[in-house]
């Protein structure tokens, strides 16, 4: 991000002015009405002004907040107020509650370059001093847009997110000055795009204004702006069914049937393997072939087993093979992720070592002929976080992703040519962002068969670990939480939706790093949401040690329809 200031004299006397005596007219407004200043929109979609200003938002009423400088800015905005707040698309009428207050989403119009939220606050009876505000809207483009900037106002402090990534932060008191802060160079997809920002106001008057520039840092038009269904005679609830509320194809709360343990450790007189965890599969020539982590005593690290059978009964008689009897991978090598690559007709495995690296062959049953790792990166980039692990490849048409977490509250990604792959990934960028506990490790990104969505699962850390899950409809989108697939009480796969099959003992809580099923076996990770099914990593919750020591084996979850 990248703050910058390109201040505009007769604008800010202008809105110095008009901000004054908007302040004066105040006190003489009985009725508290936000107009004229705002409007609630009466059309699907606008245009942006004649200079490019985006006068469509919708904003959620004040929460508050104390204090200006970066510090306490990053702070007051970073802080979890409400579920989902740098995902979430509101629509106007939401609610939300921080605290013990209930807060709503409203949809607004501004026929002013810039959006005035103590007209906001004041006409709704709210406080605007000591305040934060989110707003949020949606940029639909006909076409993709390279090559724009971000370019904003505030008064007072602010931070900015296009795509869920931010681009903008200014701090401290200031005036609201035209193009004050402006992002680097961003693309703009086809589609809808998400811009997001939190406004902190300290006191008096307090307002925004945002535009894109153009590859010239001219104005950008030829878009238009949109927040979704505006109720004109009442609000909407958060259980009002939408259109466009993120869906699985199947139908949420999902329940699931686990297995009993179908793959544990199994050490020899050079191996000493405490866990089987992490695993990546695939059905190839009528057989599963699973690599998965395995921590050694022998060793004291952290290293990878291969096996393979052809029916999942089987799976439990498999013969564990050691990957690091191959010269090219002793040391510290796990969380594999492996798929064939049909561009280069070859196997590839992908891996924590702790950077991200990867091999190939051309049999992928004969763990022995893999090559030497290769790394991703030629050195670590400036978007990656401290800790980076838990990496996932997936392709569609055009580009391979990489994507990763950091145990820090976030998801990355980075991206590629397919023709330039494994080579040419760009820098990290945040894709998917929350508390620490509910965006933790082990993502796994996968394509909906017969349907241009993604699914993203993510483990979380609640009494017991368990899956949360986002859908998109492109690999470079917007992450969206699926409703009734994203909490403790309600997750896409955790303890509280699953029960053993007949005759097996509850041998874990925790429903941990594992893979999807898929369809199929090549780089664009296909998975069939009438066929859903989790292999995993549970453990003894009565065992509790160092975590090289968790005593994690392999079992199978399989989504139970019987229960709808």
């Amino acid at each position: 991000m990248i703050t910058l200031c390109k201040i505009r004299t007769s604008a800010l006397v202008i809105l110095a002015g008009s901000s004054f005596l908007a302040m004066a007219a105040v006190s003489s407004n009985a009725a508290r009405d936000m107009a004229p200043y705002l409007t609630r929109p009466t059309s699907a979609e606008r245009g942006p002004d004649a200079d490019g200003f985006i006068q469509r938002w919708l904003i959620l009423e004040p929460i508050p907040a104390n204090g200006l400088t970066d510090s306490l800015v990053q702070a007051a905005v970073k802080r979890e107020y409400f579920p989902n707040q740098f995902t979430v698309i509101p629509h106007d009428g939401d609610k939300v509650t921080v605290g013990n207050t209930e807060l709503t989403w409203h949809a607004v119009d501004t026929n002013d370059y810039n959006v005035n939220l103590y007209y906001f606050a004041y006409g709704l009876g709210k406080p605007t001093s000591n305040v934060l505000f989110w707003a949020v809207t949606v940029v639909n483009c006909p076409q993709e847009m390279p090559g724009v900037r971000l370019a904003i106002g505030s008064n007072a402090a602010s931070v900015w997110w296009v795509n869920g990534k931010e681009v903008i932060r200014i701090y401290r008191d200031r005036q609201t000055v035209i193009d004050d802060g402006v992002s680097k160079r961003l693309t703009l997809k086809k589609g809808p795009n998400v811009v997001r920002c939190a406004v902190v106001n300290g006191g008096g008057a307090t307002d925004f204004c945002a535009r894109f520039l153009d590859k010239e840092d001219n104005p950008l038009k030829g878009f238009t702006v949109s927040v979704g269904d505006v109720n004109a005679t009442q609000p909407a609830t958060p259980s009002t069914a939408r259109a466009d509320v993120p869906k699985l194809p199947s139908a949420t709360p999902l329940q699931w049937k686990s297995t009993g343990v179908l793959v544990k450790p199994v050490s020899d007189e050079t191996h000493n393997i405490v866990s089987v965890k992490d695993p990546t599969i695939v059905r190839y020539n009528d057989l599963w072939h699973i690599y998965a982590t395995a921590y050694s005593n022998s060793a004291r690290t952290w290293s990878m087993v291969y096996l393979k059978f052809k029916d999942f009964s089987d799976a439990p008689k498999a013969k564990l093979h050691y990957i690091d009897m191959n010269p090219n991978l002793r040391g510290y090598h796990c969380a594999p992720n492996l798929f064939y690559f049909r561009p280069h007709k070859k196997w590839y495995l992908v891996f924590q070592s702790q950077q991200p690296q990867y091999c190939t062959t051309d049999d992928l049953s004969k763990p022995e002929t893999w090559t030497k790792p290769q790394d991703f990166f030629e050195s670590k980039p400036s978007g990656a976080p401290r800790l980076w692990i838990d990496y996932w490849v997936i392709c569609d048409d055009t580009h391979a992703y990489l994507f990763f977490t950091g145990d820090n509250g976030r998801v990355y990604r980075s991206r590629t040519r397919i023709e330039d792959f494994p080579k040419g990934m760009s820098n990290p960028e945040i894709c998917i962002e929350g508390p620490r506990n509910d965006v933790f490790e082990g993502s796994m990104t996968y394509k909906i068969k017969g349907s241009n969505t993604y699914l993203t699962l993510v483990e979380a850390i609640g009494p017991a670990r368990y899956y949360r899950a986002w859908i998109a409809d492109s690999l470079d989108g917007e992450w969206k939480p699926i409703p009734d697939a994203t909490t403790w009480e309600k997750p896409f796969a955790g303890i509280n939706n699953v029960t053993f099959a007949e005759g097996v003992t509850r041998w874990t809580r925790d429903i941990s790093h594992g893979e999807l099923i898929r369809d199929g076996y090549d780089e664009r990770l296909t998975i069939d949401p009438n066929n859903l099914q989790l292999l995993y990593q549970g453990r003894d919750p009565a065992i509790n040690r160092r975590y090289d020591q968790l005593p994690y084996r392999l079992g199978l979850l399989t989504l139970d329809r019987s229960k709808k």
